[in-house]
């Protein structure tokens, strides 16, 4: 059923405050590097990045925001112990450019997408008139 399996992801966002001498290539290397975790750590479902651009101001100086999905709380904690997220920590630590770091896990209980209602819904024909 979808709504089990959606309630089995896991999300765990990862929000860095950097130094303010921090280079723009050295951040970038940082979420390259987070991206390239994807690839290497079984049960990560995708990974996300951005930069804040609240207009409220209470970011409290965390800037950049990284988010994985994951299968299952399981895959979250074997990506927690797995050598190549070890290896991410220790690079980032020899940069030197991290002032500090906070971290939300929760499982996802309900995904909604609020853009869809009915005037969204598919129509019941198809490309050449035919039904569904």
């Amino acid at each position: 059923m979808i709504m089990e399996e959606s309630m089995k992801k896991v999300r765990h966002i990862v929000i860095f405050k950097y130094a303010a001498a921090a280079a723009a290539d050295q951040i970038q290397q940082v979420t390259d590097a987070l991206a390239a975790l994807t690839h290497k750590i079984p049960g990560i479902r995708s990974f996300e990045h951005g930069v804040n651009n609240s207009p409220e101001k209470k970011n409290l100086g965390f800037t950049h925001v990284y988010q994985f999905t994951f299968d299952d709380a399981a895959s979250r904690d074997i990506y927690l112990e797995h050598p190549d997220h070890i290896q991410f920590q220790h690079f980032v630590g020899q940069l030197g450019i991290l002032n500090d770091a906070f971290v939300v896990d929760y499982k996802v209980a309900v995904a909604v997408d609020a853009r869809r209602d009915e005037r969204d819904a598919p129509s019941s024909t198809c490309c050449h008139g035919r039904r569904d």
